[in-house]
Parts: C-alpha cells; structure tokens; sequence
C-alpha cells in the first residue's frame, strides 16, 4: 500500500470521527452563538452566517463525504497503483 492508501485511511478515520461527533460540535456551535461573550464576536458572527455549521445532519454529511473519499482513493490504490 502506497502514501495514498495511508492517506485514505486516514480520511476514513477523520470522516467516521466526524460522522459519531456530529451532534455534539453542533450543540457546541450553537451553545457558542448563543452565549453573549465578546470576545468570541467573529466566531459568533460565523455561526450566524454558515447555519450549516449548527446542524448535525449537514455535518455529519460532511462527515459520511470524508470517508467516500477515503474508500475511493483506498481502492485506487489498491486496484490502479499496486
């Protein structure tokens, strides 16, 4: 297995971990937007202006991406390098 197939791997593992933690980093995101810390303003200003970045299934679509993308370069180099 060649640098891509690790890479992919390692896309696989990032995606999954981005799929199981979707609800929480949404929870969080929104817990942020709504506390009236200042010094949080541009991060707050971001939430508010990607509402997708407060939504679990949006993230966890994101997520499910990630690991196609893995699989796929897995199997080119499976299939196509080795």
């Amino acid at each position: 297995m060649g640098t891509s197939g690790w890479f992919g791997i390692a896309l696989i593992l990032m995606g999954a971990f981005t799929v199981f933690t979707a609800a929480k980093s949404a929870r969080d995101a929104q817990q942020r937007l709504q506390s009236g810390k200042d010094r949080y303003f541009e991060e707050r200003r971001e939430l508010e202006a990607y509402p997708q970045l407060r939504n679990p299934s949006k993230i966890k679509r994101g997520g499910w991406f990630v690991m196609a993308s893995g699989v796929v370069l897995v199997t080119l180099d499976v299939f196509v390098v080795s």
